[in-house]
């Protein structure tokens, strides 16, 4: 017998955010649209469109678009909010960037002509624009077209943030243009820019700053509960909520706060991603802390696709990044995060470990997090096993060159596979180590490996792992303060 739905004591049928998105939000007349003045001449700007419900509440999205060359780079929307909460927002953009009140049919036509744009060169939206898509009418011809100038010098033009996001798209727009397209890379060194034409000279605006510009307003995520990012900001909750706070947080639907949740973190990311481009991403330090109360939080709402795939985004970050949201308290906030969201997705971890340009210490937290399935999940020691296999195999093939993997980090490896208690995993090691490339300071020599697993082999392994939210944050709260007494 088929489950009914559930209903509002009205007896409407209770909609999620997104099947309002998707069956409700475009019976809403239209109301006010805006956009960034510098949108066509700095190549990427805000449009934002809203809606009117009646009793005077509004819904709104908000779309990050590159009028040069990607479309739709990110977006996001907020249903039934007061006038007062787009109106705060947009006196927060407006204080970096113009923006002007628009007719609906212009906003219309610059967020989807974007679109239409980055998939003329292979790209397409953002995975955001699966739902925010909604918020705009279809694109028919039913609203009026007008014709925008996309593209610089009528070609696609892609500013990329750095190599790994060249990467990402340029073999997309070889595929579709050809040679029929520029682009730049951004690089640390102001004085050996990468330019598809070396004549011209690098544009004003991209140019890399002698030194960090004082800091400067940053337009907030859009959130479900925007009160949830002054609570993770706040001074005392500083890598340490307490128990009233996170019983609080943690009775909220937990659906809505693993999206809130997730919201934040990406927004962290897009802070410092696209520094290069455009200087409203710089990080601002009122946001100090947030990542890692952020993250322990969805180390108990997440799941093991979108959050999953968001940590390991997270660990993608340059090591900047790493140490300035988790400083010394990594260990007590990633492992028992990758531990939890990845435990069931051992082919996706493997995966990471494959990928080049990724900050050594972050795949190691891996191999701690995989270690630790055999603690908690015994039962499956053989899947555990299997992947270290595959990984120190991995080793051995790239050490060599140091591709992929490194001498720490393969030493790393080599301390948590002791954890495993696996004799197997003896000639394994012994041939990573063969290369001659393992880092023999991290944990010890071939030798001192194979001693142990055999040792361990024969003894119980007393552990401690603490997997409680409230004690992971008791726990993350003293390594913090006694890293400051240091």
């Amino acid at each position: 017998m088929a489950k009914k739905k559930a209903k509002h004591s009205s007896g409407q049928q209770f909609l999620s955010p997104e099947q309002y998105m998707k069956q409700r939000i475009r019976t809403l007349p239209i109301g006010q649209c805006y956009y960034s003045m510098s949108i066509f001449g700095s190549g990427i700007g805000f449009v934002i469109v809203s809606r009117l419900h009646t009793g005077g509440r509004i819904s709104y999205a908000v779309y990050i678009v590159d009028t040069f060359c990607l479309g739709v780079k990110a977006s996001n929307y907020e249903l039934r909010q007061d006038p007062e909460e787009l109106e705060e927002l947009m006196n927060n953009i407006d204080s970096e960037l113009r923006v002007k009140k628009c007719s609906y049919a212009e906003a219309h036509n610059i967020v989807w002509g974007a679109v239409a744009f980055a998939e003329e060169g292979g790209i397409e939206p953002d995975k955001s624009f699966a739902l925010t898509q909604y918020m705009l009418e279809e694109d028919t011809d039913d609203i009026p077209q007008i014709d925008y100038p996309f593209g610089k010098d009528g070609q696609h033009f892609l500013c990329a943030a750095d190599r790994r996001d060249a990467d990402r798209y340029l073999p997309k727009l070889q595929a579709a243009l050809g040679d029929n397209f520029k682009y730049v890379i951004g690089v640390e060194d102001s004085d050996d820019y990468d330019w598809a034409d070396e004549d011209e000279p690098y544009p004003d605006q991209q140019s890399e700053p002698a030194s960090v510009p004082p800091l400067k307003p940053v337009p907030r995520p859009m959130l479900i509960y925007p009160w949830l990012m002054d609570e993770l900001c706040k001074p005392e909750n500083a890598y340490c909520l307490n128990d009233s706070l996170i019983d609080r947080l943690l009775a909220l639907p937990h659906e809505e706060l693993r999206e809130d949740l997730e919201t934040i973190i990406r927004f962290s990311i897009a802070c410092t991603k696209d520094k290069e481009i455009h200087d409203i991403y710089y990080i601002d330090i009122r946001y100090g802390g947030m990542v890692a109360n952020a993250m322990t939080l969805l180390t108990e709402v997440g799941n093991d696709t979108s959050s999953l795939e968001l940590l390991l985004e997270v660990l993608r970050q340059p090591d900047e990044y790493y140490y300035h949201h988790f400083s010394d308290a990594a260990i007590e906030i990633l492992i028992p995060a990758l531990y939890k969201l990845g435990h069931n997705k051992l082919d996706t971890l493997y995966s990471y470990m494959e990928e080049d340009e990724v900050f050594f210490l972050c795949k190691a937290l891996v191999a701690y997090a995989v270690m630790r399935i055999v603690w908690f999940e015994p039962e499956r020691k053989p899947d555990v096993v299997e992947w270290y296999k595959k990984v120190l195999r991995l080793a051995a093939e790239k050490l060599p060159e140091y591709e992929c993997i490194n001498g720490i980090t393969a030493g790393m490896i080599a301390c948590t596979a002791v954890d495993v208690k696996s004799i197997e995993l003896i000639p394994y090691l012994k041939e990573m180590y063969d290369t001659g490339r393992v880092a023999e300071d991290v944990f010890g020599s071939y030798d001192d490996v194979k001693e142990d697993i055999l040792d361990y082999h024969r003894t119980e392994l007393k552990v401690k792992c603490i997997l409680d939210v409230h004690e992971r944050f008791r726990c993350i709260k003293e390594k913090m303060e006694s890293q400051e007494q240091q």
